[in-house]
C-alpha cells in the first residue's frame, strides 16, 4: 500500500451516497415518458453503467429517441443536487491527508460532472482532486479500462504506483483490465464474498472508506 501515489476512486457508493437523487431522476423522466418505474434495487443495481445501458437494462422499449431522451432528462434532473446527497465519514480527511502527501487524487465515474462537483464544493473536497473523468468525457464506460486508463495519463501516473478504490464487481474490472491494483469498499451493494472470489484478497476489502483511511495511515 506505501508504494501507492497515484489513487483513483469511482463515485457512487464509494465516497459518496447520490441514491435518492438518482432514483428520483429515473422514475420521474419514466413517467414523464409513459414508461413502468422502478424499484429502488433495480436501478441502484445499475449505478457503474452509462444511462444508455442502465435504460436498456431497466426498460424494454429501446428505440434511439427513447434512449436520447432518457438520458438528457435525467443529466439534467441529476445535476439538481439536493442535500439528500452527501459524502461518506472519512473521505474529507482521506483526500486532504493524500493531497499534503502530495499524492495524486483522481475520481472516474459514470456520473455527471457537474453533480461530482457540485458535492466535492459543499464538503470543500474539490481542491484537493486533481482529476475527474466522467461518463460525459469518456467514450466507454467501466469495466472497459479507457476512463481509468485516461485519467492516468491526464496526472502521468504509472501503473505500479496507482490504486483504485471502488465499491462494486465493475470496478474491479475495470481496474482489472487497468492492470492496476483494486481495493474494495463494502458500501455498495456487493459483499465480501463476491469480491474473494473476483480475486482481491481479504487486506484489500475494507467496510467503507474511513476503515481504508485508517489503514493506509496507520501504514504510513
Amino acid at each position: 500500500m506505501s508504494m501507492w501515489k497515484y489513487f483513483f476512486f469511482d463515485f457512487n457508493f464509494t465516497i459518496a451516497d447520490t441514491k435518492e437523487d438518482i432514483v428520483s431522476a429515473f422514475n420521474s423522466t419514466f413517467k414523464e415518458m409513459d414508461l413502468k418505474t422502478c424499484s429502488e434495487n433495480e436501478i441502484i443495481n445499475t449505478i457503474g453503467l452509462s444511462l444508455k445501458d442502465a435504460y436498456i437494462t431497466l426498460q424494454s422499449d429501446c428505440s434511439n429517441d427513447q434512449i436520447d431522451y432518457f438520458c438528457k432528462e435525467v443529466q439534467k434532473k441529476t445535476i439538481q443536487v439536493s442535500q439528500k446527497s452527501y459524502l461518506y465519514n472519512g473521505v474529507k480527511q482521506l483526500f486532504q491527508w493524500l493531497h499534503n502527501k502530495n499524492n495524486k487524487i483522481g475520481i472516474v465515474t459514470s456520473n455527471d460532472i457537474e453533480v461530482v462537483n457540485k458535492i466535492l464544493d459543499v464538503y470543500e473536497c474539490y481542491s484537493f482532486v486533481d482529476v475527474i473523468v466522467d461518463g460525459n468525457n469518456s467514450p466507454f464506460t467501466k469495466p472497459n479500462p479507457y476512463p481509468i486508463l485516461h485519467a492516468m495519463d491526464i496526472v502521468g501516473a504509472n501503473h505500479s504506483e496507482t490504486v483504485f478504490i471502488g465499491d462494486c464487481i465493475i470496478d474491479a474490472q475495470a481496474a482489472k483490465n487497468a492492470n492496476i491494483d483494486f481495493v474494495a469498499v463494502l458500501t455498495g451493494w456487493e459483499n465480501k464474498k463476491r469480491f474473494i472470489d473476483f480475486g482481491i484478497s481479504d487486506n484489500l476489502i475494507f467496510d467503507n472508506i474511513l476503515c481504508f483511511f485508517e489503514s493506509i495511515y496507520n501504514m504510513d
